[in-house]
């Protein structure tokens, strides 16, 4: 099992469609933060749930953006005919499913990381630019924070399955 998921994160690591994908996650939260930031009065900023908007921007891109990654990470094998090998390495299909999944889910929590500290560092700098308070509690910004994490981690495993599936 180690060596079938070492295998699959040095798959994950060496194409440049999954760096890709991030960026485009990048892009995509970096774009939303400003756009909901930007587009509204200082008013309609300081309230909690544009304010819940515009740092929670980061869950849709980051999820999106992580099923692709775990769809592609199975369904370009078959494209490829890279899956012969992996079978003929491994041939009990219930490990490698397992270790495209471990390895969608670590792809998909640093997409998660990844843009949820974006959309921090975005969010924080418009309410500076604009002189308005975070008016958040406690409580929705930790759920605003671990939510996209998690749920970028299950979409990518939401794309492993269905690419199974395919």
């Amino acid at each position: 099992m180690n060596d079938q998921l070492r295998s699959e994160l040095l798959k994950l690591r060496t194409t440049r469609t999954a760096g890709a994908f991030l960026l485009v996650a990048v892009a995509l939260t970096l774009l939303g933060a400003f756009a909901e930031g930007l587009s509204g009065t200082l008013d309609e900023l300081a309230q909690q749930d544009t304010q819940r908007a515009l740092f929670a921007g980061a869950a849709t891109s980051a999820a999106f953006m992580a099923t692709f990654v775990g769809l592609l990470a199975l369904t370009s094998e078959f494209r490829y005919g890279t899956i012969r090998s992996t079978l003929l390495f491994e041939p009990r299909r219930r490990v490698v499913l397992a270790s495209k999944l471990t390895t969608a889910a670590l792809a998909g929590i640093l997409f998660g990381v990844v843009c949820v500290v974006l959309s921090f560092v975005a969010g924080f700098a418009i309410l500076a630019a604009r002189d308005v308070d975070f008016a958040l509690t406690g409580a929705q910004a930790l759920v605003i924070v671990f939510g996209p994490i998690l749920g970028s981690a299950l979409s990518a495993m939401l794309g492993v399955t269905v690419g199974a599936l395919i």
